[in-house]
């Protein structure tokens, strides 16, 4: 534009410009990230407000000694404490490729290529018994100039720049339309009406206009939509952690106690022993059922990762084996554990471990198995399902043309401020559309839109541990 032959009189007489110049500074001064050099480091937890990189020479095939041309670093992201990502780089290339588990990386392939620190990151958010990160969501504050002046992880902040881009072009469009039809290029009436082609951008302004109101409505029930299913994802999530957190409470309050007088109301030794297993399982049930449906943790389901798990006591040797013998998906073994909590409590009322008359209690208890079960499965189901191509497809084709249109539409009326418009219809349309994709990503298994709406699935997995253990160490002392 500034090659151009317009004058820079005629930007100087246009608000546009300023608009289109600040977007630009806006976008280009938070694409850039701070990055700190040293040694590496992974620590379990951190505040979602901190962004940390450090850096540490390793090779790809993971062995000690690091070739020189090689180099990790770990990125955090402002509004994502928890996400991780691995950056890889070349002394002999100038650009660095960051690490992480696309969409086509199976579990053979992680088990071959992920790097040990990504997978010991993966196992310590999923392991650990310390919920740093209280808020499975990011949390706001009602106050206006609070919320005006958040950036990280918004729609401004992803719009902004498909808005420079359309900004552009309605100018380039601009430029050419004036120089063919004339007339002002500030004012509106910005071209000659009497000319021909005023007649044929009238026709399309108000086929435009037409095709607006149609955008509108099915772009505000799109919106609806996504997030009635991403509220869904939510609420199955919590539902999940429900039942596992009614085993603990139902199996605390029914185990046999002893009825000495210096340890009345303690649990007994088979008791305890039962209680411990029963945690142990609860404890595997949920970094295997995420593991199975989002593709940040999946790393979780190999080898070695269940080795690292291991190594933290989190998971046995024994049932290490038992698992890898078993003839199931390794997506499965959330299931796997299910049944071992269900036949450990049915051995413990078998061997008298429970309190007599426990009838009630293992109808209630098989019910919210069974409860378990139906919600764990349906999170891939509902995955699956979460929005017709056609539908997805036809939204998207109705905001480019609205949006894409809007240059032609706008300029015979608006002139040079059609520019700015045109940024301003880019930004609400195109950044609703994104807001229902990411609503429509709960998981963030696809990348869109990073760190927009993220549900810390690792602070699921980090209470679910602390539940397994809170209803036994709350009832191992009665005091009656």
């Amino acid at each position: 534009i500034a090659g151009s032959s317009v004058r820079m009189e005629v930007w100087q007489k246009s608000p546009s410009a300023y608009v289109f110049l600040l977007l630009l500074l806006i976008v280009v001064s938070n694409r850039v990230d701070c990055f700190v050099t040293g040694p590496i480091s992974f620590p379990a937890h951190s505040k979602a407000s901190s962004a940390t990189a450090r850096s540490r020479s390793i090779s790809p095939s993971h062995s000690n000694e690091a070739p020189s041309s090689w180099s990790f670093l770990i990125l955090r992201s402002s509004s994502s404490s928890e996400s991780v990502s691995v950056v890889s780089s070349s002394s002999t290339s100038s650009k660095s490729t960051p690490w992480r588990v696309e969409p086509h990386y199976d579990i053979e392939y992680l088990e071959q290529h992920a790097p040990d620190e990504f997978v010991n990151s993966i196992v310590d958010q999923a392991t650990s018994f310390q919920t740093a990160k209280k808020d499975i969501l990011r949390q706001y504050k009602p106050q206006r100039f609070w919320l005006w002046k958040q950036w990280s992880g918004t729609i401004l902040q992803h719009g902004s720049k498909k808005a420079l881009v359309y900004m552009t072009i309605s100018a380039i469009i601009s430029l050419v339309l004036k120089r063919v039809a004339g007339g002002s290029w500030v004012i509106p009436g910005a071209i000659d009406n009497t000319s021909v082609l005023a007649v044929r951008m009238n026709v399309f302004n108000k086929v435009w206009h037409y095709s607006m109101t149609l955008t509108t409505f099915l772009l505000t029930f799109f919106v609806s939509q996504a997030y009635t299913f991403w509220r869904a994802m939510y609420s199955t999530g919590r539902k999940v952690q429900g039942r596992l957190n009614d085993f603990g409470m139902l199996l605390a309050t029914h185990t046999k106690r002893i009825s000495t007088a210096n340890d009345a109301g303690k649990y007994t030794k088979e008791g305890a022993e039962f209680l411990g297993e029963v945690s142990s399982f609860v404890r595997l049930f949920s970094p295997f059922l995420w593991a199975a449906n989002s593709r940040k943790f999946r790393v979780l389901l190999t080898d070695r990762g269940m080795q690292r798990m291991v190594d933290k006591e989190f998971l046995s040797s024994h049932q290490m084996t038992i698992l890898q013998s078993l003839d199931v998906p390794r997506k499965q073994y959330s299931s796997v554990c299910l049944e071992w909590i269900i036949a450990r409590t049915i051995k413990a009322e078998a061997e008298g471990v429970l309190v007599e008359n426990t009838e009630s209690m293992m109808h209630t208890f098989l019910h919210e198995a069974c409860q378990l079960r139906a919600a764990a499965n349906g999170i891939p189901d509902d995955l699956d399902g979460r929005m017709p191509l056609v539908y997805a497809h036809f939204v998207q084709i109705l905001v480019d043309w609205l949006v894409l249109g809007a240059p032609l539409a706008l300029f015979a009326e608006l002139g040079s401020m059609s520019i700015l418009c045109v940024g301003i219809l880019t930004l609400f349309y195109e950044g609703m559309l994104d807001l229902a994709k990411v609503f429509l990503d709960p998981l963030e298994n696809e990348d869109y839109c990073d760190g927009g709406i993220e549900m810390d699935l690792g602070v699921l997995m980090r209470e679910s541990n602390m539940g397994s253990i809170r209803w036994k160490n709350g009832a191992a002392e009665l005091p009656f």
